[in-house]
């Protein structure tokens, strides 16, 4: 298509084998899932997430293994955030299916979702503006963190943009008055 893809990532199918998801700018289609041969481009499957949303703008995908360490794990896709919803497989990429974030306190329909992590035991993170968005059921349902100061003691809330877990910690970057940050916690105090 001509629209623009924004990530893709590598994980399993329903039956544990290796596969790989593609976002894509697109109110329609937002997902392509591989086959286990993905050397062929008949054999990629367009996915089109219902909702309501024209342009859902899935920004980023991940897959992560489940905490019952079933075969297809979980995927996870992010983005627009005009429906407040974020988006799960647990089928191996198959079928995806919505979970709401509008309940949750301070949650923004206007700001983008741009980075989301798991740390392969069926928890997940990911941040918007100045919180941090967590699960420990598998992406099941998240909790919000209250806000926090991110801008180094002067009261100004700053804008998360990436997020990773390695080492037993989970690492944000994050913007703040033109400048970039980066902070951390260990796994067993998020």
């Amino acid at each position: 298509t001509t629209d623009n893809k924004f990530d893709i990532a590598f994980g399993k199918d329903n039956s544990g084998n290796g596969i790989y998801v593609c976002t894509r700018d697109g109110g329609v289609r937002e997902l392509q899932v591989s086959t286990t041969d993905v050397t062929s481009t008949d054999d990629w499957t367009d996915i089109s997430i219902d909702g309501a949303s024209a342009n859902r703008r899935i920004m980023q995908v991940l897959w992560g293994a489940r905490s019952d360490n079933t075969a297809a794990g979980t995927w996870m896709a992010v983005g627009n955030q005009t429906d407040q919803e974020i988006y799960r497989s647990i089928d191996g990429g198959a079928n995806w299916s919505a979970i709401d974030l509008s309940g949750l306190t301070g949650h923004d329909s206007g700001v983008f979702i741009n980075g989301i992590a798991s740390d392969g035991q069926g928890n997940w993170m990911f941040g918007q503006a100045n919180r941090i968005y967590y699960s420990t059921n598998d992406g099941a349902s998240f909790a919000v963190s209250t806000p926090f100061d991110s801008g180094g003691g002067k009261g100004v809330p700053g804008r998360i943009h990436g997020i990773i877990y390695t080492n037993n910690s989970w690492v944000i970057s994050y913007s703040n008055s033109s400048q970039h940050h980066v902070r951390s916690c260990a796994a067993s105090d998020i």
